[in-house]
């Protein structure tokens, strides 16, 4: 039914490559100072006076290049709209195949 348009590397016991798990790390990175910014921004209130409050609340939103995109609530709306394309995507592709299929609970060592 539903193949993944883009497939991350697979990480399996005994049999992960480096450059694998290289990139699964690189996703991780790129994807924390998003997670980190919409935090800030949904729980602004607790975040006063804080670091993450300083950089995402005051010295990123006043950057030339984002100044646009912050005034229109661009970001917020672009992950609000990969929230519900993600779950429409789930509620008609709700199984793993891959996961089914690549069990690595059974693996003997």
């Amino acid at each position: 039914c539903c193949s993944a348009l883009s497939q991350i590397h697979p990480m399996r016991i005994g049999n992960t490559l480096m450059n694998s798990m290289l990139f699964n790390v690189m996703l991780l990175l790129l994807t924390s100072p998003a997670i980190v910014q919409f935090c800030a921004i949904c729980f602004a209130n607790y975040a006063r006076l804080t670091t993450a409050d300083m950089l995402f609340g005051v010295q990123v939103q006043n950057l030339y290049i984002f100044n646009y995109f912050y005034r229109s609530n661009a970001f917020l709306y672009a992950m609000i709209s990969i929230a519900g394309l993600s779950a429409v995507w789930l509620s008609i592709c709700p199984r793993d195949r891959r996961a089914l299929e690549n069990d690595d609970d059974d693996m003997r060592l």
